[in-house]
């Protein structure tokens, strides 16, 4: 009805233009003279209004033909429109999609929303490659696609794709028109009109369409709908934070379990019921990544021979692991290799120098060394990489990569790059982290013997301002620090191996972190024995004596404690002969060689009084009185403590005021003064938590919980026993916490927890055994006496004779302890 109309309206100055004369020349001689000019006028009045009419509704209608064209709806001869088949394009769901649920769940709840929303639903999924993103994208789009009846698009847009160039807005366009049936000659010729009539297509339509592999927003952008009712579904390996209204679901490497749940369906529960462990390593070898899951999977089932085991142990074994994950025409490499090509030269130059670090998180001055390029550089190409998730922020202000990525970039290294590059940057590495870890070092312990940097090499560091700044530093970096170390030893770079180390040192012995201590420095022992140090090697040896004391190694803690002094003494080292003097007494007081202790440390005393070096002064004395009182001679022990505290307080050294004010707290309480001792517990602990000290701050801890029963407090005390085991179990200590083992089994005891005391004695037993502690042993056997005395009399005075005789050879007092009556214990460290 609307094209008659117009037509009609067009037809009309034609009509007048053929009737008007007609009508003038008989109406000419009727009307007065004056007025024949103007009905003469009437002819080319009446051609001006025809002929525009005429041109504006020919126009029109080419216009509107076209259109119809375009969608399809052009009337046929005999006058029904001819409709498009609706599309379903998606590529076919994968029968074995494993976990993801959380996000799954997420964007199809995004979706169902659509019909409600006001604009266009999005949502972008972007990870690393290989994470699984086009997966979850279609495992999604079917668990939707019956909300869109309008039809379901896909299209690759080829964002990362190997050899070929990644689609075009107009190419993109012409693909989803093509899928909306409209052909390909009869598209607009120019990127705005292709993306109104593209908009204008499926205005109104409830369609969903999946932009797969997609490389940018400008890529993205002339492909969304404008009006609502259509769902949008975008995959990337970039970031697309500049899609508004998007939804932003972030992909990572999957969990444990669900890896392992996803090879197995791979490979058939039946060939892998009996594999679990296997199964688990391989997933892990796989780096949890779902296309090295997949490919390893599929390389599995074609080799009906392999195992789980077989497969697992060739996944460890192979050099180039990233080969192994292959299957056909995919590849992780390949996946990886794609992204790495698209980056600009100086970005892929940091890409690689990330794979050459140690395998920490490392923080912009550490990558800005190893790339040899300032800090601020750095850190804008950090972003581009974060982008294109190809590195990753864990934490504020580190950056790292997948296991398997830090492999790939190491490998394109070693390909690109010359060895002597390569090795020029790891050292510049090892530099910026001695640069840094010395001063702090210097912070955390001013009487450790300075560390100094290895021939001329400097490097632009911030040190650290104050002693929180440095103990901080070294909790964040100690893995990178432990993990540099173990570069430098593969570098066969010595003196970075021995530096680094004593640099940690006084890191550990505040903090613990017993493994890290003993597997750097058995490194920087063969470091020192190469370059031949003596010096060195005597340091790192007494250090090393004092993380196998803790660990309960107090034979192998004697023995590094005895060389070390050997060393020294061979340089003419006073001030580490002092040193190890005193370490190989506190060794020689836990293997309970009582008499062998009180001669190194008066020997220890009398050389820092003829050296005057306070500092090492008052760890001696507080080492002596440690011994004074394990042997119950308690005035004597007082005065070593006091005078190590005063001492201590004077230089001030904090950690050594601490020991002195909780030693002084078990003299006290040992002689019944238990407030005061409690006082003097609590000035430690203070003291011990404002330096961060987490093995003395676990000591008083439970020293406190001692006190505290003895005053009638249980319940509180029992709190400061378990606190203070859980910090002396974080430092490795095992001597101490088979004391407070012991400790929390008398505080069990004096609540009525029988069945908890008793298992807290025979822990306390077992790690007293496995350590060769046989005063600790001792203890655990007296307290497991007194517990069972009521219960079982016969066990009760077996374990007690045993304590009494362990008592009695070693002369400490607690020997004279009865079982009967059950006195408050008397507990000593």
């Amino acid at each position: 009805m609307r094209k008659r109309s117009i037509f009609t309206l067009a037809a009309l100055p034609v009509v007048l233009f053929l009737l008007l004369p007609v009508a003038t020349n008989l109406a000419a001689t009727r009307v007065p003279a004056w007025l024949e000019p103007y009905l003469w006028l009437s002819w080319p009045l009446t051609l001006l209004l025809a002929v525009p009419a005429v041109i504006s509704e020919v126009r029109n209608q080419r216009i509107r033909h076209m259109i119809d064209r375009l969608s399809g709806t052009e009337s046929g001869g005999g006058g029904g429109a001819a409709e498009a088949p609706i599309p379903r394009n998606l590529p076919r769901d994968i029968p074995d999609f494993t976990g993801r649920q959380d996000r799954l769940d997420a964007i199809v709840e995004h979706l169902a929303e659509t019909a409600d929303s006001p604009t266009v639903t999005i949502a972008t999924i972007h990870g690393m490659p290989g994470v699984g993103k086009t997966t979850l994208a279609v495992h999604a789009a079917h668990r939707v696609e019956d909300r869109f009846p309008d039809g379901q698009l896909f299209v690759d847009l080829r964002g990362f794709s190997a050899g070929i160039a990644s689609a075009d807005p107009m190419s993109a366009l012409e693909n989803l028109l093509q899928q909306l049936g409209v052909p390909v000659a009869t598209m607009p010729a120019t990127l705005d009109d292709r993306v109104a009539f593209f908009r204008t297509r499926v205005a109104g339509r409830r369609l969903l369409i999946v932009l797969d592999n997609a490389r940018s927003e400008k890529q993205i952008r002339p492909l969304i709908p404008g009006s609502p009712g259509a769902a949008v579904i975008i995959t990337s390996r970039v970031h697309l934070g500049g899609i508004e209204g998007a939804m932003q679901v972030p992909l990572d490497v999957m969990p444990e379990a669900e890896a392992c749940d996803l090879l197995t369906k791979i490979v058939g529960r039946d060939r892998v019921a009996d594999q679990r462990g296997d199964v688990t390593e391989i997933a892990s070898l796989c780096g949890h990544l779902p296309l090295a899951i997949r490919l390893t999977g599929a390389r599995m089932v074609s080799r009906p021979r392999w195992s789980a085991a077989g497969l697992a142990d060739r996944l460890r074994s192979v050099r180039q692991r990233l080969e192994q994950f292959r299957s056909g025409d995919m590849s992780v490499v390949a996946a990886f290799a794609l992204s790495y090509e698209n980056l600009r030269p100086e970005v892929q130059q940091v890409f690689r120098a990330m794979g050459l670090g140690p395998g920490g998180d490392l923080d912009p001055p550490a990558i800005a060394a190893l790339a040899g390029m300032p800090v601020a550089d750095a850190e804008a190409i950090l972003d581009e990489l974060i982008d294109v998730h190809l590195v990753e922020e864990p934490s504020d202000g580190h950056y790292g990569m997948h296991d398997l990525l830090r492999q790939h970039a190491r490998d394109v290294a070693v390909r690109v790059d010359q060895p002597g590059r390569m090795r020029a940057a790891q050292i510049r590495l090892l530099t910026h982290y001695l640069a840094c870890a010395a001063p702090a070092s210097a912070i955390l312990d001013p009487t450790c013997r300075p560390i100094t940097m290895p021939g001329n090499l400097t490097a632009d560091v911030t040190p650290c301002g104050s002693y929180d700044e440095a103990l901080k530093w070294f909790e964040v970096e100690r893995r990178n620090l432990v993990a540099a170390v173990k570069l430098a030893d593969e570098l066969k770079a010595d003196e970075f191996v021995w530096r680094l180390t004593m640099a940690l040192h006084p890191y550990f012995l505040l903090r613990g972190y017993t493994d890290d201590w003993v597997a750097s420095h058995e490194l920087a022992i063969e470091a020192a024995r190469r370059l031949g140090n003596v010096t060195a090697e005597a340091d790192v040896r007494q250090s090393l004596g004092v993380a196998c004391r803790r660990l309960g190694r107090p034979t192998e803690a004697v023995d590094h404690h005895e060389r070390a002094l050997a060393g020294y003494q061979r340089v003419n080292d006073k001030t580490g002969e002092m040193s190890a003097l005193t370490q190989l007494g506190i060794a020689y007081r836990r293997l309970g060689r009582y008499a062998a202790a009180l001669d190194v440390q008066r020997k220890a005393v009398a050389l820092h009084d003829e050296l005057q070096d306070p500092s090492g002064e008052a760890s001696t004395l507080t080492n002596l009185g440690l011994v004074y009182q394990r042997l119950g001679q308690y005035d004597d022990s007082l005065r070593c403590h006091e005078r190590a505290r005063t001492i201590a307080g004077n230089i001030p050294e904090r950690h050594g005021e601490a020991m002195a004010n909780t030693n002084i707290g078990i003299v006290y309480e040992r002689t019944d003064r238990l407030e005061d001792a409690l006082k003097s517990h609590e000035t430690a602990l203070t003291i011990a938590k404002e330096i961060g000290d987490r093995h003395v701050e676990g000591h008083t801890m439970n020293n406190i919980g001692i006190v505290l029963r003895r005053i009638g407090r249980h319940e509180e005390a029992l709190d400061y026993h378990l606190r203070g085991l859980e910090l002396l179990r974080k430092t490795g200590s095992r001597g101490d916490e088979c004391e407070a083992l012991t400790d929390i089994g008398h505080a069990y005891r004096e609540v009525g927890r029988d069945d908890a005391a008793l298992e807290s004695f025979e822990t306390a037993y077992e790690v007293a055994r496995q350590i060769g502690d046989r005063y600790l042993e001792a203890r655990a056997l007296q307290g497991r006496a007194r517990t069972v005395r009521l219960r079982d009399r016969a066990t009760a005075d077996r374990d007690h004779r045993a304590a009494v005789a362990i008592f009695s050879e070693l002369q400490v007092p607690e020997g004279d302890e009865p079982l009967d009556p059950d006195p408050d214990p008397a507990p000593s460290h």
